[in-house]
Formats: C-alpha cells, sequence, structure tokens
C-alpha cells in the first residue's frame, strides 16, 4: 500500500494483474503485489478490464505520438462500452441485462470495499475531478493483463475510440 505522489495525484505502486478473457468464466481474477487473487465476478472483472485496457490503449498512443486518450473514463463512456459489449453479438450478449450508471457506481463501490477487505489499497481504483470518471492508480508498467495478445489490444482500442475519439 505505498503511495507516491505524483503532479499532486496519489498514484499507488502495487502490481495488478487481471486474469481471464472477457465473457468467459475462466479465471475472472484479480492479483495484486503477487498476493493470492480475489475471484471476481463478471460485472467487475469488465470494469477492471476496462480501466486497465484505458490505460494501456493510453500509454500505447501516446508512445505512438497518437491522439491522446484521457486519463480517468467518465461512466458515461465506461457505459457506453458496457453497451456495445452487451449489445447483440457482442461478447456479454444477454450476460449483464439492461445495464445503466448506477450499476457502474455500485461496481466501484463493491470492488473498493472488497479491496479494503482483503488489506489492499481501495485507491486502486481513482475517482478524477467530478466528472471525470475513473482509472487504476497504478503505473501503467505494473499492470498486467491476461491475455494480451495483438488481437486484444486492437479490440480494446476499437471499444474505446468511438466513447472518447480516436
Amino acid at each position: 500500500m505505498v503511495e507516491q505522489i505524483h503532479a499532486g495525484d496519489s498514484v499507488t505502486i502495487d502490481v495488478v494483474e487481471i486474469r481471464g478473457r472477457l465473457g468467459t468464466q475462466d479465471h475472472r481474477e484479480l492479483k495484486i503485489n503477487y498476493k493470492p487473487p480475489l475471484r471476481l465476478d463478471r460485472r467487475e472483472h469488465t470494469l477492471l478490464l476496462i480501466l486497465a485496457w484505458l490505460a494501456k490503449c493510453a500509454d500505447t498512443r501516446s508512445k505512438k505520438g497518437g491522439k491522446q486518450l484521457p486519463a480517468f473514463i467518465p461512466v458515461k463512456a465506461i457505459l457506453a462500452i458496457i453497451l456495445a459489449l452487451t449489445a447483440e453479438g457482442g461478447l456479454l450478449a444477454g450476460r449483464w441485462p439492461y445495464p445503466i450508471e448506477a450499476d457502474v457506481y455500485r461496481c466501484i463501490s463493491k470492488l473498493r470495499r472488497r479491496l479494503r477487505e482483503q488489506g489492499f489499497n481501495p485507491k486502486l481504483i481513482e475517482s478524477g475531478q467530478r466528472t471525470a470518471g475513473y482509472r487504476l492508480s497504478t503505473p501503467v508498467n505494473r499492470i498486467l493483463v491476461f491475455p494480451a495478445d495483438e488481437s486484444t489490444v486492437r479490440f480494446w482500442a476499437g471499444l474505446f475510440d468511438p466513447v472518447l475519439g480516436g
């Protein structure tokens, strides 16, 4: 739970691993600092994948000199991604009926509570200014997402572009 201060922001330095494929039940887990994993339900897993891949895609674009993605993802953008994933033909079709913004807030609250109960830093999921949204507060090089092949990277980048501008 060590924290550093960067440009006025509280940033954790935890190593975060998110395992499991979107839309499946196989090993949906969150590991922090190589401690035993927390099992995740589908919504928690989806939300953490959105936050992790936002950081990864933003970092890649920054290195390539592309259009910047925001550091925080607004709840409306998270919901738009969830709606795309749950639409007919999406990887979560029929698995998250009628998602609404309140689902995002409840899921963030539940994840923070679970982190706190397990002795982890609930600030791992950081809130931005009033309508800025959320992000993982650990440096991108400490965020490990499995699987992370090229098609997965393209898939997530393709989800962010329509809702965040690409």
